[in-house]
């Protein structure tokens, strides 16, 4: 008994270590303000009123959606529908992710829809909050939905509490994917939201030192953005504490 005893310590002792190292990189905000901004988010059920978009393959799959359709779905509803836009994974089989991405996100009709609605941002950072990231998440797609949330068309809507908001979130769904690294790899989508959000607010600490390594590590979408992540996340939480 004493032996199966001892082997347990030593296996528990084993996954406790092997579990602190792999978080020990993650930077985090303080638990307890991190708590207080997650519940100032309404994740009341909603959205039931989502556009289905007509199966893969077929001839009218991506066709756009009438405009009478889109003024009579709540806002909840088109955030679901943008989420689930069934070519998300247009963007990977070019080069420039950031270019084809935002002309994706200046031209697609639920967005410029969205862009419209006053509850916009409350609704998508909402939902994003509200992705469960589980072995069976399409990776693909949450990547696609972390580039919507790190869109010019989302960012511009924001104020101060949002911004706190999505920065929190963000490093939510991050501490996700690192316990998920087997299913995710490098989180490189969802490090892009805090890095584009400091520079879409012009974040000047950041800014000044974004492109201060000379080497390329993150793909197309770093291109310009050279630190590596964990001074991204420095970063990102440096400019939380400033936000009043």
């Amino acid at each position: 008994m004493k032996t199966y005893w001892f082997v347990f310590l030593i296996l528990f002792s084993l996954i406790c270590c092997e579990k602190n190292k792999n978080n020990s990189n993650e930077i985090f905000i303080d638990p307890l303000v991190a708590s207080e901004i997650l519940i100032t988010i309404d994740t009341t059920s909603c959205g039931e009123d989502f556009i289905k978009y007509p199966p893969l393959g077929t001839y009218d799959f991506i066709a756009p959606i009438p405009d009478s359709i889109l003024k009579r779905t709540s806002t909840c509803g088109l955030v679901k529908t943008c989420f689930n836009y069934p070519g998300y994974g247009f963007y990977s089989a070019h080069n420039n992710v950031r270019e084809i991405f935002d002309s994706f996100s200046n031209n697609y009709e639920v967005l410029k829809e969205l862009n419209e609605r006053t509850d916009f941002a409350n609704k998508t950072i909402a939902n994003y909050y509200k992705i469960h990231l589980t072995d069976s998440t399409n990776t693909l797609q949450f990547d696609y939905i972390n580039l919507i949330m790190a869109s010019d068309i989302l960012l511009s809507t924001l104020d101060n509490n949002q911004i706190k908001q999505l920065i929190v979130v963000t490093f939510d769904k991050i501490s996700e994917q690192n316990h998920l690294s087997r299913i995710f790899g490098v989180p490189y989508y969802t490090y892009y939201i805090l890095a584009k959000l400091m520079i879409y607010n012009n974040y000047e600490p950041f800014i000044l030192v974004k492109g201060a390594n000379k080497d390329i590590w993150g793909g197309p979408l770093f291109q310009d953005i050279t630190l590596n992540m964990e001074n991204i996340a420095n970063y990102a939480k440096e400019y939380f504490n400033t936000l009043n």
